[in-house]
């Protein structure tokens, strides 16, 4: 089974939001299996760390395929402890938000090339129940954002899941400034977490953590999202179909299960392997 796919294309239903490059760069993949093995209820959880940035639709295409995996994963008994970590595909973009189309046409060297690919996307969406609206969303910087996912995920990783489904639909859906305080407060409120966020965004507190994330990442060979590490060991990147994540998932516990401790090992580092 390949667990690493070419993403930098937009135009496979496996897609991802790139930096020019594609895949996981020297992370390790799971061994071939001739069969699915069977999910062991007594197996320790499989930590999933999900490299994603808000504004990128195969991370939220790829954020549905990987709950239903997950829930098909737990239904047969298996433990998941996900976590989703910072990608921003334009760190440097203005904090000021603007229309999101004009971007794509410069992007994608014109407005046909622009309007084929939202199309194809999507379509892909709708398949999954998700609606994107691209003439309703904005191009904004998502540092605020994860700060506010990472907050949540250091207390509570389901939670962390679900308010990231509210900012996607925000930004995707409802065209939202999710770059914006009151924005992420009412979602945070929503969510039911304890957190008055312009406060919070006015501090530093929790700049370095995301920045080093990131950091880690990349110099682990990310350079695109969205990627799954699996046990600090395994990559799988794109929007991977659910019986692909299913099946990674399943070897990835059979794996560990035959090799205690190897999760933390293989030369890895920040959440990825160095090579």
């Amino acid at each position: 089974m390949t667990t690493s796919t070419e993403t930098s294309s937009e135009q496979t239903d496996a897609g991802g939001c790139g930096c020019g490059g594609g895949g996981c760069g020297g992370m390790c993949s799971p061994s071939p299996a001739s069969a699915q093995p069977a999910v062991n209820p007594d197996a320790a959880p499989v930590p999933v760390n999900v490299y994603v940035d808000v504004v990128c639709p195969w991370c939220y295409i790829g954020k549905r395929r990987l709950d239903a995996a997950v829930d098909a994963f737990t239904t047969a008994g298996g433990k998941v402890a996900l976590r989703y970590m910072p990608f921003q595909l334009d760190p440097d973009a203005s904090a000021e938000a603007c229309e999101l189309m004009p971007k794509m046409v410069e992007k994608f060297g014109g407005e046909a090339q622009a309007a084929q690919t939202v199309t194809h996307i999507t379509q892909i969406a709708a398949t999954e129940g998700i609606e994107l609206d691209y003439d309703a969303a904005l191009s904004v910087n998502t540092q605020s954002a994860h700060r506010v996912l990472a907050w949540t995920g250091d207390r509570n990783l389901d939670a962390q899941g679900r308010l990231l489904d509210e900012l996607y639909a925000a930004y995707f859906t409802r065209g939202e400034n999710i770059a914006d305080a009151e924005v992420l407060q009412k979602y945070v409120d929503q969510i039911g977490l304890d957190l008055d966020v312009a406060s919070y965004l006015a501090t530093d507190e929790g700049i370095d953590a995301v920045n080093a994330q990131q950091e880690a990442a990349r110099a682990a060979g990310i350079t695109s999202v969205p990627t799954y590490v699996f046990a600090a060991r395994w990559g799988v990147s794109g929007a991977q179909e659910v019986s692909t994540l299913l099946t990674v998932l399943q070897q990835v516990q059979a794996q560990a299960d035959a090799q205690p401790g190897a999760g933390g090992g293989g030369g890895c580092c920040g959440g990825g392997c160095c090579g």
